[in-house]
This record gives C-alpha cells, structure tokens and sequence, in this order.
C-alpha cells in the first residue's frame, strides 16, 4: 500500500471538484485537516488517515470509507448516508447530529464516541463497537445488529431487526388464525 501524501490529496480534491466527480483518496494522509463543509460525496477514502481532522457538515453521502482512520475527528453534521464504513476506526470521534441513514458500520469502533442525536436509521451495526460512546437520543429505527455488537454500559438497544420482523410476523399470523375462527 502506498499512502497518499496531503498535497497529493489535496490536489486530488481540488481536480475531482473541478470534474465534477468522486475523489479517489485511498491511503490518504488527511490526519488534522480542516475540511469542514467539504462535498466529498461518492469518495473513495479506503484506509484514509483522518486522525483529528475536521469533517463538521462534510458531505460524505456514499463515500467508500472501509479501514478508514478517523480516531479524534469531529465529524458534527456531517452526511454520511449510505456510506460504507465497515472496520473503521472512529474512537472518540465526535458524529453528534451526523446522519448514518444505511451506513454500513459493521465491525466499526466507536469507542467512546459521542453520537447525540445522530440517525443511525437503517444502519448495518453488526459486531460494532459502542462500548463508552455517548448515544443520547440517537435514531436506531430499522437498524441491523447481532449480539456481537457491543453497546455502552446502561443502554438498552431496540429489538434486533430481524427479532421485530418475526415478532410483527406471528402477531399477524395469530390474528390471522383468530379471525378464522
């Protein structure tokens, strides 16, 4: 793996702005960067270092974060709709009021990570890591998760999903066979 430098990536940002397409910043060194308010929609940021770089109100909507390094990034309002970032590190990373709407975050750690407020609707969490993290009036409507995921002391997640679809499935099936009667 080579590693991008900042000028490389930055320079990398700048074209792929001016094309009007996704940046390609696998590797990338961002680690401390200002990049707050930043459209990097559809990016590929597989293995980025973003180490205590500000992503306040990024738009990352689709972006390919996988083994992402994001440890210490404030990531406050930031979109990361449907962004895949599966075994990312994002340990004590700032994401209150980011939207995660059908992220993918599987085997993700957010050790005390701060999500207030943040949707997590629709979201993969399987054998993601919460353990610490602040989820204060966080949206977990319709998201996936397994009993590998582990959540912070005192939180009481929803149902699994696939638990409430089974639930919702018998009390259907139940009054289906009651009306027979």
């Amino acid at each position: 793996m080579t590693w991008m430098k900042q000028d490389e990536a930055l320079r990398e940002i700048r074209n792929a702005e001016s094309w009007n397409r996704p940046a390609r910043l696998e590797g990338a060194l961002l680690d401390g960067l200002d990049l707050s308010g930043i459209d990097l929609r559809g990016a590929d940021l597989n293995m980025a270092k973003l180490r205590g770089s500000n992503l306040s109100g990024a738009c990352l909507a689709g972006a390919w974060m996988r083994l992402a390094g994001m440890m210490d990034a404030d990531l406050r309002n930031a979109i990361l709709v449907y962004a895949k970032l599966g075994a990312s590190a994002l340990t004590n990373a700032n994401l209150s009021g980011a939207d995660l709407t059908g992220a993918d975050l599987g085997e993700t750690d957010l050790f005390g990570a701060d999500l207030t407020g943040a949707n997590l609707s629709l979201t993969y969490l399987g054998s993601t890591n919460f353990y610490g993290a602040t989820l204060t009036d966080v949206n977990l409507t319709g998201a996936k998760w397994d009993e590998s995921t582990t959540w912070p002391d005192g939180f009481s997640p929803p149902a699994p999903l696939s638990e409430n679809r089974r639930k919702s499935s018998k009390r259907k099936s139940s009054k289906r066979k009651s009306s027979r009667r």
